[in-house]
C-alpha cells in the first residue's frame, strides 16, 4: 500500500489529518507515523499539542517542559523512525514512547559536557519523569545515577523509572538504591503506567 493510500484510510478515520499536514508535517512523515503503528488517537494528542502551541508558543505555557510546534514535530517523527527502526531495542524505545505521547517531552536524547565529551542518553523524558528503558536483565545503575543527579541532564531531579521488564531482582535493588526515594522500578506496562500517575503534579 502506498503512502497516498495510507494517508486517505486515515483521512477517513479522523478529520485531524489535514490539520496535521499543514501545521509542521510532511507527507513522507505522516506515512512512517502510520506505518510505525501511530493511531487516531495519537494523532490526536499530536493535534491537541500543537493547537496549544500555536496558541502560546509552547504546549505547556508556563512550564519548563513545554515544546514548541517545531520540536512536537521532531519528537513524534524520532518516535515513528523508532519505531520503524528493526531493532528490537530501538522499538521497545519508541514503543514506551508512543504510549506516553501526551507528556513526552524528549526522547532518545544525548546530553555532552560543554567540551563536547557525553555524559548520558535520555531514553525517554515525560513533565514528571526521566524513564529508562531497557530489555536487558542487569545493569543501569551508573546510568540512573547520571539520570537522577547529573544537573544539566536532571536540572530539577525528576523522579526516574526503570522499565525493565527482564531485569533480575538482584540488579533492581541495586538501581534502586541510587536514591530509594527518587527511583522507581517498572516490570509491567501497568506498572509504568500507575508510577507516571502517582508522579503527577
Amino acid at each position: 500500500m502506498n503512502e497516498y493510500r495510507l494517508i486517505l484510510r486515515l483521512r477517513q478515520k479522523t478529520g485531524r489529518l489535514g490539520f496535521v499536514l499543514n501545521n509542521g508535517f510532511t507527507t513522507s512523515e505522516l506515512r512512517d507515523m502510520i506505518i510505525a503503528g501511530f493511531t487516531s488517537a495519537e494523532f490526536g494528542t499530536l493535534v491537541n499539542r500543537i493547537q496549544t502551541a500555536l496558541k502560546n508558543g509552547t504546549d505547556g505555557p508556563g512550564n519548563p517542559d513545554g515544546l514548541t510546534l517545531q520540536q512536537i514535530c521532531e519528537i513524534a517523527v524520532k518516535v515513528a523512525y523508532a519505531l520503524n527502526s528493526g531493532d528490537p531495542d530501538v522499538e521497545f524505545e519508541g514503543k514506551t514512547a508512543l504510549s506516553v505521547l501526551p507528556n513526552l517531552v524528549r526522547f532518545r536524547q544525548l546530553y555532552r559536557w560543554a567540551d563536547g565529551l557525553p555524559i548520558v542518553d535520555v531514553d525517554l523524558e515525560t513533565k514528571d519523569a526521566i524513564i529508562e528503558v531497557t530489555n536487558a536483565m542487569i545493569g543501569k545503575q551508573g546510568q540512573i545515577e547520571r539520570l537522577l543527579n547529573n544537573p544539566i541532564v536532571n536540572p530539577r531531579r525528576k523522579p526516574v523509572i526503570l522499565f525493565a521488564p527482564k531485569f533480575m531482582l538482584g540488579a533492581v535493588r541495586a538501581a534502586e538504591q541510587v536514591d530509594p526515594s527518587y527511583v522507581y522500578y517498572a516490570k509491567t506496562w501497568q506498572q509504568l503506567k500507575e508510577w507516571l500517575l502517582l508522579l503527577q503534579d
